[in-house]
């Protein structure tokens, strides 16, 4: 069988239907590597799909995230307005709490890492005022959650990929 280039998609969906069957994702990359060509691609895209047993148990704390990202940004835009709204770090969190239903890898960290930003606005400017609280405390929300899930859901994902063990190979398992 001639190997082929990476449906992204397509992969994905039978990273997700194999781990349902009970493989391993080690098993499941000896499978694929032999159809595909790109084995750092393909890696990511098995290490950032969660095992259907944690993407059941955290289900509910990752639709949390979700609402609660898209949930700031309308907060945010009924508040302060439709130029706060315009940044591009606001418009950012709105992508990315879109993408945390379904579960992108990278979308929890960068989650977390722009609200982190918006934080250390706040203490650049602050203003005690109701609406700043409550935008403060969706944000340390936005930032916990999108911390823990990263790491629970994708423990072998590291910043920006796959970690790696000292030999400097991806760890799958």
């Amino acid at each position: 069988m001639a190997k082929k280039y990476i449906n992204k998609r397509k992969v994905k969906r039978t990273v997700s239907e194999q781990l349902l069957n009970g493989k391993s994702k080690s098993e499941i990359l000896t499978e694929l590597e032999d159809i595909y060509y790109e084995k750092d691609i393909l890696i990511k895209i098995i290490v950032g799909t969660p095992s259907p047993e944690i993407r059941k148990k955290l289900n509910l704390l990752n639709t949390v995230l979700g609402i609660a990202a898209i949930a700031i940004v309308i907060f945010r835009f009924q508040v302060f307005g439709i130029d706060y709204v315009g940044s591009g770090l606001t418009l950012l969190t709105l992508i990315l709490g879109i993408s945390v239903f379904s579960y992108e890898a990278l979308s929890y960290r960068l989650i977390s890492l722009l609200c982190l930003i918006t934080l250390i606005r706040y203490f650049m400017n602050y203003e005690a005022n109701i609406f700043l609280l409550v935008d403060f405390g969706l944000t340390v929300v936005i930032i916990t959650l999108g911390l823990y899930l990263g790491t629970k859901l994708f423990p072998n994902y590291g910043v920006l990929g796959p970690k790696k063990d000292n030999d400097g190979k991806p760890i799958i398992d």
